[in-house]
């Protein structure tokens, strides 16, 4: 603990005498450091009990109009009844950010950073069957070592355009049949652009955030997702006199991995990996340069985003429930199944690209669709 919040020196009398207690009148927080010179003079820091800074922050983003990140969504929809109780809706929808901000490492330039080419190994499972170039950033020690740091938090705007947009289509279709038969059915389909080649040109850090573990490919600044398209049905009928419901809903979905950081906007979601650790035994040859001295290896991402997805999430689910009455009392006894068909398509997976074995357990299933099974609950109105 550092309690003092002076220089003092102790007196043989064991008197403490205050020589400096201030700079320009500011009152010190926490002495620390002391070091003395053979001439006598006297440093010390002080920075207990004042904030540490470890990045600057540009004035010019702290306030101001228009400074904050916006999401813009743009909309338009159509409802006609096409048929007697028969309805169609399709609306198409875009959703744009910007005014991005990023943290730029100044202390390190692009010219750190050497550019290498691995060859992505021959594979059924990459795409194309693999053998194709992939082309990453490294950290070179040319001009300054690996760890040095001075970060600087503003708008991405200072150093290019980045763009980012979501668009697509929804289309449903509703009808309730006079005998009491409701079906509902359609699909959403839509698809995520980003473009911030401009910034990571200038701020190539960016591609490389948790260096050296992952860095992508320098051409996944920028990306065109392919249409991907959620299909949905809804049916329900109750029997008539007996008072017992029936219905089924089905989907299928594009299976998209979470964003663990949070970060990704403009998409549908996350794309699959192919994590590889460049650098170490068995990996293919890198041209154009080495890693730098004291860097084992290097992480790099074979595929890029919207290249590549796991199976599509297929699930149907059913419902039976039955109406008693006795006297003014409803109870609705029900019971729900489902993934009726116990579907074991996976969720999450394997993204570890292990070139001895050529990517033999790569995208394993880490989790799967839960399995079937069946609830039932009783709901009691008076």
């Amino acid at each position: 603990m550092h309690a003092a919040i002076d220089g003092a020196a102790l007196e043989p009398d064991g008197r403490r005498t205050v020589l400096v207690d201030n700079y320009n009148g500011k009152r010190f927080g926490g002495t620390n450091d002391v070091v003395v010179k053979s001439d006598g003079s006297i440093y010390f820091t002080d920075t207990f009990g004042n904030a540490a800074v470890t990045t600057r922050v540009n004035p010019d983003v702290q306030s101001g109009w228009g400074v904050r990140p916006y999401d813009w969504q743009y909309g338009i929809g159509l409802q006609q009844e096409i048929l007697p109780r028969v309805s169609v809706d399709v609306s198409w929808n875009r959703r744009q950010w910007g005014n991005f901000f990023v943290t730029d490492n100044v202390a390190v330039l692009p010219s750190d950073y050497t550019q290498l080419t691995l060859t992505a190994p021959q594979s059924a499972k990459l795409p194309d069957g693999g053998g194709y170039p992939v082309v990453f950033n490294a950290r070179n020690t040319n001009r300054t070592t690996i760890g040095a740091t001075d970060n600087y938090y503003t708008t991405a705007d200072d150093y290019g355009d980045w763009i980012s947009y979501w668009e697509g289509v929804d289309f449903s279709v509703n009808a309730r049949m006079r005998s009491g038969l409701v079906l509902q059915g359609g699909f959403s389909t839509g698809a995520g652009h980003r473009d911030q080649c401009e910034v990571t040109e200038k701020v190539p850090e960016l591609l490389a955030l948790n260096f050296p573990f992952v860095t992508q490919q320098i051409s996944s600044c920028k990306y065109d997702e392919p249409w991907m398209a959620t299909y949905r049905g809804l049916a329900t009928y109750t029997i008539p006199k007996i008072d017992v419901l029936i219905s089924a809903t089905g989907r299928s979905t594009p299976n998209v991995q979470p964003d663990a950081g949070g970060t990704l906007v403009g998409t549908n979601g996350a794309s699959l990996q192919a994590n590889l650790n460049a650098g170490s035994p068995g990996t293919p040859p890198i041209s154009g340069g080495s890693l730098a001295v004291g860097v084992p290896f290097q992480g790099v991402n074979l595929v890029t985003q919207g290249q590549l997805y796991g199976e599509r999430v297929n699930a149907l689910d059913l419902r039976f429930g039955k109406i008693l009455r006795f006297g003014r009392t409803r109870t609705n006894v029900a019971i729900d199944l489902y993934n009726v068909f116990n579907s074991n398509t996976g969720t999450a997976y394997n993204q570890t690209y292990d070139p001895v074995t050529n990517g033999s357990t790569w995208l394993n299933p880490t989790t799967v669709l839960n399995p079937r099974f069946a609830r039932f609950n009783v709901t009691f109105d008076f």
